[in-house]
């Protein structure tokens, strides 16, 4: 399997429960029990709903039985309780069913099944089976690869709102993958992540903002992204932000918060170069200091990093 699709399997597939729509008072609360954890209640419920005929709880079922909660893992019953969910046109668990299909999770691997339910339920405005079919114009795994049928898909799950999706469109118009190059257009959509609280799209924003790509060039305000994106532990805004506190770039100069930030970055996987440079400029006791900001900092989980 291509590895552009393959992680693309994994992002949807750790959130098609999210999407779930439910009506049926019994529905709602089989959800809401496997949402809180108590998967033995919710499948004892879904189990005698879908038994019912049930599309929602006979989708809900499918993954339980796919996934080992609150029952013994069982590729083959997921599969089914996903096929009889499917065939009342139930997008959620077309989409389910098109990622077994995929994958030959409890029925043979066949792709073309898999790229007919992932359209199906795509054009029912399923935005996991849209992000779905855009890897798969991407990858040309079943289709011939397609650049701009991707973006035409991923598009549509970003405009319902799907932040991986709209993180996606924004690098899009950043690169020119699949749609001409626009740096205003990718700030848009950058922007609309941001709302959703995508880091990725916070970093990508403080880039752009201290580059002046489709903006004014404004340190203080990709300062403020960078900062953002880095208290949610996004390592290369960690990197950026420590950047910024060594050049007094639309902040204060600080070589400690330099030093804490390119630390906590390096920790994370980036950052080194700066921290390194930001040594050679630091007493003994000052980098000391700076050490127990950055340990307090990635304890309380970015909650105290000032």
């Amino acid at each position: 399997m291509n590895k552009i699709f393959g992680f693309i399997i994994l992002i949807i597939t750790c959130s098609l429960i999210q999407n779930a729509h439910a009506d049926n008072a019994g529905d709602l609360k089989a959800i809401d029990l496997y949402s809180t954890g108590d998967y033995v209640s919710s499948f004892l419920l879904a189990k005698r709903l879908a038994e019912e005929g049930d599309a929602v709880a006979q989708c809900l079922l499918g993954k339980m039985y796919s996934y080992g909660q609150g029952v013994r893992l069982d590729l083959n019953q997921g599969a089914y309780w996903y096929q009889k969910s499917s065939a009342q046109g139930y997008a959620l668990a077309q989409t389910h069913l098109a990622l077994d299909y995929s994958m030959g999770h409890g029925v043979p691997k066949n792709q073309s099944m898999a790229i007919g339910l992932f359209t199906k339920a795509a054009n029912q405005d399923e935005p996991n089976a849209q992000i779905a079919l855009a890897g798969i114009y991407h990858s040309g795994e079943g289709v011939i690869e397609d650049h701009s049928k991707e973006f035409v898909w991923m598009k549509k799950a970003a405009d319902l709102g799907d932040v991986i999706a709209q993180e996606k469109i924004g690098m899009f118009y950043y690169f020119g993958h699949g749609i001409e190059k626009s740096f205003k257009n990718s700030i848009i959509w950058f922007a609309k992540a941001d709302r959703n609280n995508s880091a990725y799209a916070q970093f990508s924003l403080g880039v752009m903002y201290s580059e002046g790509e489709g903006v004014i060039q404004n340190f203080k305000v990709a300062a403020h992204y960078f900062s953002k994106s880095a208290m949610q532990g996004y390592a290369n805004a960690q990197a950026r932000l420590g950047a910024a506190y060594a050049l007094g770039a639309g902040v204060a100069q600080d070589d400690i918060k330099a030093y804490m930030w390119s630390s906590i970055g390096a920790t994370n996987g980036a950052g080194s170069e700066i921290r390194n440079l930001t040594a050679s400029k630091l007493s003994r006791m000052q980098m000391d200091f700076a050490q127990r900001l950055g340990e307090k900092c990635l304890a309380s989980s970015y909650r105290e990093c000032e």
